[in-house]
């Protein structure tokens, strides 16, 4: 794919997930990744590690953020949170749908495939 200096959220693709029930969409240069998910209310993203590092930040909504070895933390709109690389985390989100933006370094390979851009 041709490199894109500029998106817009309102109108990049999106790509819906079964399971855990989510729309996403992705923006990224060649370290860097931004993804945008609005997370389904009742929707469990479980316990899952990847070998990037990732930082997330809770656009709206509120979900119960749970990192491996640690007590689960309540986050809000506002909120934001690290997962080290390689370190367990799961989401749980309950009432509302919940739209979080995360950032990831390096590029996650697996979302690149995901919406057929590897």
């Amino acid at each position: 794919m041709a490199k894109q200096y500029f998106g817009d959220f309102n109108t990049l693709k999106s790509v819906f997930i079964e399971n855990p029930a989510m729309d996403r969409q992705i923006f990224y240069g060649d370290k860097i990744m931004l993804g945008r998910n609005i997370i389904k209310a009742g929707t469990v993203v479980p316990m899952h590690k990847h070998p990037e590092e990732q930082i997330s930040y809770v656009i709206s909504g509120e979900c119960d953020v749970i990192i491996e070895g640690e007590e689960p933390r309540r986050c809000k709109a506002g909120a934001v949170a690290w997962f080290p690389a390689d370190v367990g985390h799961e989401v749980r989100v309950y009432d509302e749908d919940t739209e979080i933006l995360d950032i990831f370094n390096p590029v996650r390979e697996d979302w690149l495939e995901l919406f057929g851009e590897k």
